[in-house]
C-alpha cells in the first residue's frame, strides 16, 4: 500500500447529491491532497467521465476484457469500493485531466455533469462495462468519485 492510499479518507456516497455536498464543503475550507493529481485534476477527472457517460467514451476496452472479464467485473464496479491505482490506457486520454485546471471551473463542470443525471439518462456504453441502465451509471458515478475524492483531505480550522 503507498502512503497516498493509507492517508486517503473513508468515503461512501448513496446519492448523487452526497457527491455535490462533498466537493462544495470541501472546496468552501482548507484541504490538502495525498495522491498524484491536485484537487482541479480530481474534478476535472471526475467531470469529463461524467460528461461521458452522456455524450460517449470515444474508446473501448479490447474485446476479450469486454466479453469476458466485463460480466465478473459489473458487480464490483457497481457496489465496492474502486481500488486507487489503476492506469488508464493511451486510448482514454480524453478523460485524462488538463494541468493547470483550476478548482473552481472543475467544480462547476463536474456540477452540471452531475445535474444532468436529473434530466437525462445517460445512453453512452461503458468502455469496458457495456451498456448501463441509469441506476447502474449512478451507481458507477458514485463508487468512481468515492475513489478520487478519497484523496482530497479536509483540514481541521
Amino acid at each position: 500500500m503507498s502512503a497516498s492510499t493509507s492517508l486517503r479518507r473513508p468515503l461512501r456516497f448513496e446519492s448523487l447529491d452526497e457527491i455535490v455536498e462533498d466537493v462544495q464543503t470541501t472546496t468552501s475550507g482548507s484541504y490538502h491532497v495525498v495522491g498524484r493529481w491536485s484537487y482541479g485534476q480530481i474534478l476535472d477527472h471526475l467531470a469529463r467521465s461524467t460528461k461521458s457517460t452522456f455524450d460517449g467514451f470515444g474508446f473501448q476496452a479490447h474485446w476479450t476484457l469486454r466479453t469476458v472479464a466485463a460480466p465478473f467485473l459489473r458487480h464490483a464496479f457497481l457496489y465496492r469500493p474502486m481500488r486507487a491505482g489503476f492506469r488508464l490506457p493511451a486510448s482514454a486520454a480524453a478523460l485524462i485531466p488538463s494541468d493547470g485546471v483550476t478548482v473552481e471551473e472543475s467544480l462547476a463542470r463536474l456540477i452540471h455533469e452531475l445535474k444532468r443525471f436529473e434530466s437525462e439518462t445517460p445512453t453512452a456504453p461503458h468502455p469496458l462495462l457495456g451498456k448501463l441502465s441509469h441506476e447502474e451509471y449512478v451507481l458507477l458515478c458514485l463508487r468512481h468519485s468515492e475513489l478520487h475524492l478519497s484523496f482530497v483531505i479536509p483540514e481541521e480550522t
